[in-house]
């Protein structure tokens, strides 16, 4: 194996990026600017070239903090895996398309003497990541900072959709939309580089918008299922529970919205007799699969990271109790790994300047709900979550996908990368829930 081969690259930069960058980020910028003018509307020309040099900015952070302050983790390793793809797609071209598109069990003799060992100890996710940012590499002199420009644009799109589709339902909340989206630091900076995070978030905000689209908009229902295949693709070869998480929760709300549009005597008997039947059905009917998922995928791998953890492998570490791998240890575990993505790490538990910066993000998201439950009242807040089916989604996702990464984690610093995606929801359900009642006492006061 040559140097390039190496478990990790001792560094992310070279000259290359210095040159080539600013070449790629003012091409990249031109066409951006040429595609707001061609729009021609107030939305674009305030937020879109704005919402990408807000995304760049961070992704810039994200590579210096990386080469700098960390000095390794998965992302030397993903780039050393590239460079691999990147070098055998330019000379040994076989090897790299069997890199690209073979399983590496069934690689052949001779692509296992030319791959980088990643391909054999990484699990599945993080093999995808080094196949798509292989291909990538082709179409950017395999330079970091041009790589991570490119997944940016990917990532920028899906968040921008998720901006899109929340100024569909609040039109006059775009300014603290736009902030929630895309100027909060832990989006704006950890949704970057080479890593599974800014695939799996750009795809999730895809396929949000196109979901919404596909079941509101009467035209357009064949390109929105494309689009929301491909995308959802992505999700599933980086972080497949960000999309289970996404579609359960769509599903939950559309029937829940369409319910609503029913008779009131049909409507109380899907409420408190059909959705509790079915429950009860499903939980029967579904129980050992249900046990087989979360227990042996979910609560055996928590289990095991803890373990991890325990050892002294994980450094800002925490701890959520002792986790019986049984399906009452899943409902206790629930409201603390949902506790632990949303409203931790807290002040008194930071043991770096980055993870006291999460406290304070964390602090922040507790007090928005305080503010919220104590201004408006708890049923007030409530019945506004499930007030549309936009609301309703970003509820139950946020529910969902918080316990995913609060249980499985272990650890502050990668917590904060992990969670982005159910932060924006969080906050965005935050923010345009205040801006629905405000505007509902300011209705009643007139």
């Amino acid at each position: 194996m040559n140097e390039t081969q190496n478990y990790a690259l001792n560094s992310l930069l070279s000259i290359k990026d210095l040159l080539i960058f600013p070449i790629y980020y003012i091409i990249i910028l031109f066409f951006l600017k040429r595609y707001v003018a061609k729009k021609n509307d107030s939305l674009h020309s305030a937020y879109f070239v704005l919402g990408f040099k807000l995304k760049t900015l961070g992704m810039l952070i994200i590579v210096l903090l990386t080469e700098y302050y960390f000095k390794g983790g998965d992302t030397n390793l993903f780039f050393a895996g590239t460079t691999n793809v990147y070098d055998n797609l330019t000379h040994n071209f076989s090897v790299g398309l069997e890199q690209v598109f073979v399983n590496s069990n069934d690689f052949s003799q001779n692509t296992v003497s030319q791959s980088h060992p990643s391909f054999f100890f990484m699990n599945p996710p993080s093999i995808n990541v080094v196949r798509l940012t292989g291909i990538i590499s082709l179409i950017s002199f395999n330079t970091y900072t041009c790589i991570s420009l490119i997944i940016g644009i990917y990532t920028f799109g899906g968040i921008w959709n998720i901006f899109l589709c929340t100024h569909r339902y609040f039109p006059d909340n775009s300014k603290r939309n736009f902030i929630v989206c895309f100027c909060i630091p832990t989006v704006m900076i950890w949704a970057s580089g080479i890593l599974k995070d800014p695939y799996s978030i750009g795809g999730f905000g895809y396929c949000l918008n196109y979901l919404d689209k596909f079941t509101t908009q009467k035209k357009g229902k064949l390109k929105y299922a494309i689009l929301i295949f491909i995308n959802g693709g992505i999700v599933l070869m980086t972080k497949d529970y960000t999309l289970y998480a996404l579609a359960v929760s769509f599903i939950i709300a559309f029937f829940y919205n369409a319910a609503l549009k029913l008779q009131f005597i049909v409507r109380k008997l899907f409420f408190y007799l059909v959705i509790p039947v079915g429950i009860i059905a499903s939980l029967i009917s579904f129980q050992s699969n249900l046990q087989d998922y979360v227990i042996k995928q979910v609560l055996e791998t928590a289990i095991e990271k803890k373990s991890a953890w325990d050892a002294g492998e994980g450094g800002s570490n925490y701890d959520i109790g002792t986790i019986d791998p049984s399906l009452a240890g899943f409902l206790s575990a629930f409201p603390k790994a949902v506790n632990v993505s949303l409203f931790r790490p807290y002040l008194w538990e930071a043991s770096s300047a980055i993870v006291l910066f999460e406290a304070i993000l964390s602090l922040f998201c507790l007090l928005s709900l305080f503010y919220l439950v104590f201004k408006f009242g708890l049923f007030k807040t409530i019945n506004t979550f499930f007030s549309n089916q936009f609301l309703i989604t970003l509820f139950i996702f946020t529910i969902i996908f918080s316990f995913f990464v609060g249980l499985n984690t272990g650890n502050f610093g990668s917590l904060s990368r992990y969670k982005a995606p159910c932060l924006i929801t969080y906050l965005l359900l935050i923010v345009n829930t205040i801006y629905v009642l405000r505007a509902k006492k300011l209705l009643n006061t007139l």
